[in-house]
């Protein structure tokens, strides 16, 4: 280890001392350009806080200086270096990403830089500044400070609006709604937004022709002494006339097969309905099921925002590949009440598609093997945007570990039929207003997973529910039908023995049905990567048994159904996440998750397919996928059988810090940590359950993962390693040595995780 540290910083210290051979480059009489200081100076302090407007100030000033790291000026170098004519094809490639040319004090423009400054302040509602700069020279390089001379702050005495004689009069109104508040200090972007807001507002409210450019603002200092001014915001006298006028729709035209190689003059099937014309080509849609879609009608006011609305509705119905309104000035109309001819172009997707995928396939549990995933869609099945889809999956996976636990293997199937109604269904609901139009889905699934020497599982699902979007960032989905029933058979003698050793794994395998109810509640800002936070929120409720368990309780009849015993138990998750922007491809990604389930009635643990599972690639992965717990129970989290250890309760908490190495090759050092437990003490499963020294079971993994990020899909290796075990025992629990460069316990204290996509 120590040999292999010597090499790095001997490659380490050559860097640096190579990035640092610049100077004899610099050509005679310039100097390297180190930045700028700027210094702040005010008599009573600079409202809104000297730091904040030094920043922003510093922004504008150019140029920037080259980039130092550790003292070197690697770009610079890299730079240089390929200058030479050198026939080194790895330092231009190099240079292609990290290079940089040099930036001399001779390249600054001392003048512009003091009326940017001036200007900067301006904006800001600093009148008067004044901006006086200095050259530093050394031997080899130079810098600047510019002394500024920031005065008291300009505020607004009041805000109010110049009224013209035309119809734009009733803006006034808006202003309730001002970003521009009196006493607020004068800035020239609050006004942009300002204008940007009330052009919003007028093109919602008929003002087709209108532009921001048409709004002026005045100021007027004349009637006080203080540094305060009225603010008037006016119409343009240029602006034209059609700017003025507030339009309504008229005609309303769609054409549901519309190609960007045909005329509007398109021949085909017409129909009228609510006064909207549907012309049709050889892909037929049944008019009345587009309505809910389109969110205005003949005779409204044109808005901006049912055009966004309507858009919006169509796209989401996953049956049109492009969605675009037109908008035309009805030329037969008057000037007293001018028209629109709206057009809605709807380009389809192909109605049939199929794919095939082979996949191989490596888990962290030592299981591999070979996957086969095949999926056909069927897009308008009933004229309606209706999408079938059918989906199916098999994969066979063998262990190639060592040992007791060489050669097992299984074999997994699933086929899933599910329709998808772009509306509520079977009765039809007319839903014009909100967010978006709920779809409903139906879906029947049946799965095989075969353990071979063990057992055989099965299992039939049947969902009905909904979903839908409240607005753009939050999402809801409702499943007030979903049954299962699983049934475990030919299982083999070892199995038997194994399940009336273990009475907390021969529940989980029962046969038995779970008629549950799901409802999900989703938040999320990742849709907004110009935020520098953003956030993600999961919520979810499952519950199984509670209506037909009321029913037979209230008739005191015996808990069964179809003659089987079915599950009862309310479950919750909540899923929460933090993503924070470091620099521009740098960021910080925090993720809490808690799981709590309580089985009654019927059930004294949950059914095996609604357990909680921890470890593996998604998950705590410096451990084996679905390996740890309960509590400290099988407490070296090594896996290496089919039977998954799993719990009623979950804790998990995983951060890590992804940053770019070079092109689509990314990084991330990360830490995870967490556990599973049991809602009730099991003799079987010795401290399993969730209790006052709960904290003692935590698991704690820390590594780092390589992922290639290509744009539409992610591959990731993450290495890790556990840093504590969730034994009881605390002398037992903290490792002792982490053993990564040991290479006789390499491969036992690093785990490699495979995956596709990012694990939160």
């Amino acid at each position: 280890m120590m040999k292999r540290l010597n090499v790095i910083l001997i490659l380490i210290t050559a860097l640096l001392v190579s990035s640092c051979n610049v100077w004899k480059h610099i050509p005679e009489g310039e100097k390297l350009y180190t930045g700028a200081k700027l210094k702040l100076k005010s008599e009573k302090g600079v409202e809104g806080g000297k730091k904040k407007l030094k920043h922003e100030l510093e922004d504008v000033v150019s140029p920037k200086p080259n980039t130092v790291i550790l003292g070197g000026r690697f770009g610079l170098w890299l730079h240089f270096k390929t200058q030479q004519k050198i026939g080194k094809k790895f330092l231009k490639k190099l240079n292609r990403r990290f290079g940089e040319e040099p930036v001399y004090l001779s390249d600054v423009n001392v003048k512009r830089n003091e009326d940017i400054l001036i200007n900067r302040l301006e904006n800001n509602g600093f009148f008067g500044a004044r901006v006086s700069s200095a050259m530093k020279e050394k031997d080899r390089t130079g810098s600047m400070v510019y002394t500024i001379q920031v005065p008291d702050a300009y505020h607004v005495a009041s805000y109010t609006y110049l009224p013209d004689s035309t119809a734009l009069d009733s803006l006034s109104q808006t202003l309730k709604d001002s970003l521009i508040k009196v006493g607020s200090r004068f800035d020239t972007d609050v006004m942009r937004q300002e204008r940007e807001r009330i052009d919003v507002h007028l093109k919602d409210d008929g003002y087709y022709h209108f532009s921001p450019d048409y709004l002026t603002f005045i100021s007027d200092t004349n009637h006080y002494k203080k540094k305060e001014f009225d603010l008037y915001l006016k119409v343009k006298d240029k602006t034209p006339s059609r700017a003025k006028k507030r339009y309504r729709i008229n005609d309303i035209t769609v054409y549901t097969d519309y190609t960007i190689d045909q005329s509007d003059g398109l021949s085909g099937d017409t129909a009228r309905l609510e006064g909207i014309l549907f012309r049709q080509g050889q892909r037929r849609f049944k008019p009345k099921h587009l309505l809910d879609y389109i969110a205005f009608r003949k005779g409204y006011l044109y808005s901006d925002r049912t055009r966004v609305e309507t858009t919006r509705k169509l796209s989401s119905m996953g049956a049109f590949q492009y969605v675009s309104i037109r908008y035309t000035v009805d030329t037969l109309s008057n000037d007293t009440v001018p028209m629109l001819n709206a057009t809605i172009h709807l380009t389809p997707y192909k109605k049939r598609s199929l794919q095939i995928e082979l996949q191989g396939v490596t888990k962290s549990n030592d299981f591999a093997g070979p996957a086969l995933i095949a999926s056909f869609v069927n897009r308008n099945l009933f004229h309606g945007g209706e999408i079938l889809q059918i989906s199916g999956n098999a994969s066979y996976e063998t262990q190639i570990a060592k040992g007791s636990t060489r050669g097992l293997n299984s074999f997994q199937f699933k086929l899933t039929n599910s329709l998808t109604f772009p509306r509520i269904w079977p009765v039809r609901i007319r839903t014009a207003g909100g967010f978006s139009v709920p779809k409903t889905r139906v879906a029947i699934s049946g799965g095989l997973i075969s353990r071979a020497q063990y057992y055989n599982l099965a299992t039939i699902e049947f969902e009905y529910g909904f979903r839908w979007n409240t607005n753009d960032q939050i999402s809801q989905s409702l499943t007030p039908v979903d049954v299962i029933y699983s049934n475990v058979f030919a299982t083999t003698p070892a199995f038997d023995t194994l399940l009336a050793n273990n009475s907390f794994l021969a529940q989980s395998f029962e046969d038995q049905f779970i008629p549950g109810l799901r409802y999900t509640f989703e938040y999320s800002q990742l849709g907004q990567p110009e935020r520098k936070h953003r956030f993600y929120a999961n919520f979810t409720a499952d519950l199984a048994g509670n209506i037909i368990g009321g029913i037979q309780s209230a008739a005191d009849t015996k808990r069964e159904l179809l003659g089987l015993r079915y599950a009862q138990y309310a479950k919750a998750s909540i899923d929460l996440r933090h993503y924070v922007r470091i620099g521009k491809e740098s960021q910080w990604v925090t993720r809490l998750f808690t799981g709590w389930s309580i089985p009654y009635g019927n059930s004294t643990t949950l059914p095996y397919i609604k357990q909680f599972f921890a470890g593996g690639p998604n998950s705590i992965r410096a451990f084996r996928a679905r390996s740890l717990g309960p509590g400290g129970f099988g407490a070296d989290g090594s896996g290496g059988n089919f039977f998954d250890q799993s719990g009623d309760i979950k804790l998990e908490l995983n951060t890590e810090f992804r940053h770019p190495i070079y092109n689509i090759l990314k990084g991330a050092a990360f830490i995870d940590a967490g556990n599973v437990w049991l809602t009730r003490k099991n003799e079987d499963v010795p401290e399993g359950e969730f209790d006052k020294d709960w904290y003692r079971h935590i698991a704690i993994g820390f590594g780092y993962g390589f992922r290639l990020d290509i744009q539409f899909i992610v591959i990731r290796f993450d290495f890790a390693t556990p840093l504590r075990y969730p034994n009881t025992s605390p002398s037992q629990s903290w490792t002792e040595t982490v053993g990564v460069w040991q290479r006789a316990g390499f491969g036992q204290n690093v785990i490699v995780n495979f995956s596709i996509g990012y694990p939160f």
